[in-house]
């Protein structure tokens, strides 16, 4: 702002007066002016030098003149004083005859009313005016950089350096490879390949269900993951309820109910089992891709193997509608793997014709089917991708596992053991597998340690008994509800369904729970 000092000014200030006074600025403080040689409208005259005024008290302001000029001739008479006073301190002979005695100058004493000159080492640049560099000659960078010898400087940069080149880093860099590649090589492949589509599982099973009969048989099972779970404390008495996302409390229901529910669909609406598995299906199958793997893992761009998802799938509604969701993330990328709690050869039952459809089209699209664990084991050596996610369909709200006879009962042993020491995240259907789904307590000798729980069409009322008995933290589990496609409708049938009467869904075929 010092570029106004020397402008005389006309101000009137915002007082109830309205005072004018003329002056000259003399500085300018922030926002406050600084007057010299103030004289009020009346022609009085302020008693001080200089006179401070406040930004806040101006009301209004006109410039009356600006600052005098300085004129070139002084200029000129300086410059020729200081030349002549130059001449007779210097040493070199004048007209006269007599040497001139030349007398440094002491760095920084370049006349500030002369023009700069760049060259001149007696600039203090430090300390100069930037506002007066606009004077300076222009400055030649092509007629300075000749002057530059790089060659030489260079000459002597390789005179001083003795370090042995093979010490370099460039040196342990250097190889004899190809150094310039095509625009298709040193690329990753984004079709990357391992032996999922030469896997033949049903040669396998072939191979080792002779020697995996009879420890299927045999197979006594143990509860020492169960016994190995950390203590939790069972908090019996105290109320847990399920809420919505949006703090809405959620009614649940027992299994008989659930079972009532979806027969008075098939009988009042022709629901059939076979449509309400496959809403179940797709509903279970956005949900796992959405909210647990990711939609990011499924896209074009990705140049990594697909992920790959194991099923769990009992002789039973809820296995059926694991094998559907199987199909559909088949569908959508994923690799499936399907266990069938079924001994297809020394079963005294018969595979239910729900399950045993949903299973064959799943195979039939490129799903693989394996026959016990050490099958398991020997198709996951031979893949690159990991198992990501294991979808516990074994048991569900309808059946127990700790009801079933040899040879499954030793094999949903050994499978749940398998899968509790496995380390990957798993998905449980109504009800985590071994635990009894009308009262939550394990009736098992080993139940599925899952991190998922999810509720197909209602929530039984045995998941809060997971809590009550210790089974699990409220920490520990994730809860999710999915549409199987139970009509609304239907819980205005009978009285005892009246509580289940609501909107379960609106924009989504899913929603998640909380647990208070």
């Amino acid at each position: 702002m010092s570029q106004f000092c020397g402008y005389s000014l006309q101000v009137e200030l915002n007082d109830p007066s309205a005072t004018v006074l003329n002056g000259t600025i003399t500085d300018i403080q922030d926002k406050d002016l600084v007057l010299s040689n103030v004289t009020y409208s009346n022609g009085a005259e302020h008693k001080n030098k200089d006179m401070l005024i406040k930004g806040s008290d101006i009301k209004d302001l006109k410039v009356l003149a600006l600052p005098p000029k300085k004129k070139k001739e002084k200029k000129k008479n300086k410059q020729d004083k200081e030349n002549e006073n130059s001449s007779s301190r210097s040493g070199t002979p004048t007209a006269t005859g007599k040497p001139k005695h030349r007398k440094e100058k002491p760095k920084g004493s370049q006349d500030p009313d002369l023009p700069y000159n760049y060259r001149s080492n007696e600039i203090d640049w430090q300390h100069e005016n930037p506002g007066r560099l606009k004077e300076m000659e222009v400055f030649d960078f092509a007629s300075n950089l000749q002057k530059f010898d790089k060659q030489s400087v260079f000459k002597e940069l390789s005179k001083l350096d003795k370090v042995d080149p093979a010490n370099r880093l460039v040196g342990h860099n250097r190889t004899n490879e190809k150094v310039n590649y095509d625009n298709t090589e040193m690329v990753l492949d984004k079709n990357q390949k391992d032996e999922w589509d030469s896997i033949i599982t049903n040669s396998v099973r072939k191979k080792t269900i002779s020697s995996q009969a009879n420890e299927s048989r045999t197979y006594s099972g143990n509860s020492e993951i169960v016994h190995q779970r950390k203590s939790v404390t069972p908090v019996l008495g105290s109320s847990i309820r399920l809420f919505s996302k949006d703090r809405e409390s959620i009614p649940t229901c027992s299994p008989i109910q659930l079972a009532d529910v979806l027969q008075l669909s098939a009988d009042n609406f022709g629901l059939t089992d076979r449509q309400l598995t496959s809403d179940t299906g797709k509903s279970l199958a956005e949900l796992i891709i959405k909210e647990i793997t990711g939609d990011f893992r499924l896209s074009n761009m990705n140049h990594n193997l697909p992920p790959l998802m194991l099923i769990l799938a009992g002789n039973n509604t809820t296995g059926a509608r694991a094998l559907s969701a199987g199909r559909q993330l088949f569908n959508h990328g994923i690799r499936i793997l399907v266990y069938v709690l079924h001994d297809f050869e020394h079963s005294e039952d018969e595979i239910l014709p729900l399950v045993k459809e949903n299973l064959e089209v799943l195979t039939s699209i490129g799903g693989k089917l394996v026959s016990d664990t050490r099958e398991l084991n020997f198709v996951l050596e031979k893949l690159d991708s990991p198992l990501e996610l294991i979808i516990d369909g074994l048991q569900g709200y309808d059946t127990n596992l700790s009801d079933l006879l040899e040879p499954e009962l030793g094999r949903s042993k050994q499978i749940v053991e398998w899968c509790n020491k496995c380390n990957v995240s798993i998905l449980s259907l109504d009800i985590p597998s071994g635990l009894d789904a009308s009262s939550g307590t394990a009736d098992f000798d080993s139940y599925i340690l899952c991190n998922y729980l999810v509720s197909v069409g209602i929530p039984l009322s045995s998941i809060l008994s997971l809590y009550r008995f210790g089974y699990f933290t409220k920490e520990e589990l994730k809860h999710f509800l999915v549409d199987c496609g139970i009509p609304k409708r239907v819980f205005s049938l009978k009285s005892n369904l009246r509580k289940l009467d609501r909107y379960w869904f609106t924009t989504d075929w899913y929603t998640s729970l909380e647990v208070e």
